[in-house]
């Protein structure tokens, strides 16, 4: 069976806003490439 999980938010609900991520990614995690590799990006299996 499926279990779904819903949030609800009303007129009561009160967000805070913030400005630095609560949990940072590292940069170093992220392999950026040149535009010119994306389709191969596309294509691969790994």
């Amino acid at each position: 069976s499926t279990v779904s999980s819903f949030d609800w938010f009303s007129n009561s609900t009160a967000f805070e806003e913030i400005t630095e991520p609560v949990f940072p990614i590292p940069e170093e995690r992220f392999r950026f490439h040149d535009h010119s590799e994306i389709p191969g990006l596309a294509n691969s299996n790994t």
